[in-house]
């Protein structure tokens, strides 16, 4: 064992006047002050924690409240903005039919042009080698 164990250095008598009953006394006055200091604190601290909680409590309940007046709106929006995208697509859908059948046609009147301006000049190919063959003969 060690020499500097404390409980060795307690005089062994009651009527030993040296002074350390004293010095007990003084360090455990000591550690009741130390000992308050540290309820004081720890009290200051559980209040502040008890006012944030209470800050908290009252923003979430703010939040909701907030939540509550936009929801429906929000909703109501989304609703609009839906309808909007149904209704734009349906008519994309629609223009896009329209424009294909559109294209057929013109598709169809190019070939018919086409074929029309093919036997025009065709046409005028004859009649150009009937002159030819009209000049060429011996009046």
């Amino acid at each position: 064992m060690s020499n500097d164990d404390p409980t060795q250095k307690l005089p062994e008598d009651a009527d030993d006047s040296s002074g350390r009953p004293d010095e007990m006394m003084n360090a455990i006055y000591a550690l009741q002050q130390d000992m308050q200091r540290l309820f004081t604190l720890f009290n200051s601290l559980n209040e502040n924690f008890n006012s944030l909680n209470e800050s908290f409590v009252s923003l979430d309940e703010k939040v909701d409240k907030r939540l509550q007046d936009t929801r429906p709106m929000w909703e109501a929006v989304q609703d609009q903005l839906k309808e909007m995208d149904e209704r734009f697509m349906a008519r994309i859908d629609g223009l896009q039919t329209e424009m294909r059948d559109e294209f057929r046609k013109l598709t169809k009147k190019v070939e018919i042009l086409t074929q029309d301006v093919m036997d025009v000049r065709t046409e005028n190919r004859l009649l150009e080698d009937r002159i030819t063959k009209i000049e060429r003969k011996p009046s």
